[in-house]
């Protein structure tokens, strides 16, 4: 929700991994075999940061404008490269960002719900984390991702209850193996507690874990998740609600 809530300093980090034709996943594993979202995903945003503007101001001044009763203008900056918002009754879901990518496939979705931002009006998607349920695509994703350029990450999400994997994918450009960039997700750790995760694969074949253990997302409340990644300098953030989040963070990267 705006807020910094952790921050980590990496070593010896390699370039990510992002295949141009990697797709963009939203709900689900990208094969759509396990880890099913349960519960409702809004207005997931990608930004590229070649001009060092994301910062945790930044931040927090997105998790405000997203709860603003009015609805921003069209996107104009082309530092976001991606912004589905999900408000389509039906049909294809579609990025108003830049690239206008169209989702090539929506699979077992519930359409037309409620926004789960706080004073938002519009819709947001259900997912019921049934087996090969619950699953946006949107195709090519990868090709607009530079390896050596920054990027933000976030969605609202809410969880509603428990998948059979423990682990609930947000969203990842997430094609198993070589081909996975990184994936976000939600991971029931006890019956009472699920934290967020983030997973990176880096260029060196090296994946890079990171886990916030303060932040509770088993509360039946919705969240603005986001995650900050920068190859160059070397750090991974991870913000809940406008805040960097403490956390702890695994991996041959970190330190």
């Amino acid at each position: 929700n705006g807020i910094i809530k952790a921050n980590v300093s990496l070593t010896n980090v390699g370039l990510l991994n992002i295949p141009t034709t990697g797709k963009l996943t939203i709900g689900a594993r990208a094969d759509g075999a396990s880890a099913w979202f349960n519960g409702l995903i809004d207005r997931v945003t990608i930004w590229k940061d070649s001009s060092s503007q994301i910062d945790n101001t930044f931040v927090m001044n997105q998790y405000l404008n997203e709860m603003a009763p009015i609805p921003p203008p069209p996107v104009t900056d082309p530092s976001k490269i991606f912004h589905a918002t999900f408000n389509e009754a039906s049909g294809q879901f579609k990025d108003i960002g830049p690239y206008a990518l169209h989702s090539s496939s929506v699979v077992n979705v519930d359409y037309g719900l409620s926004s789960i931002i706080p004073g938002k009006g519009g819709l947001a998607v259900g997912f019921n984390a049934k087996p090969n349920n619950g699953q946006v695509n949107f195709p090519n994703t990868g090709k607009v991702l530079s390896p050596q350029c920054p990027f933000y990450v976030s969605a609202w999400v809410k969880r509603l209850g428990s998948s059979p994997y423990g682990v609930q994918i947000i969203s990842g450009v997430y094609d198993f193996g070589p081909n996975k960039a990184w994936v976000m997700y939600l991971y029931d750790t006890s019956p009472v507690e699920t934290l967020f995760f983030v997973d990176l694969s880096l260029g060196g074949g090296d994946d890079l874990f990171s886990t916030l253990a303060l932040i509770n997302y088993n509360d039946g409340n919705s969240h603005h998740t986001a995650f900050y990644f920068d190859s160059v300098l070397g750090y991974l953030k991870l913000f809940v609600d406008g805040v960097q989040t403490t956390g702890t963070f695994s991996g041959p990267a970190a330190t």
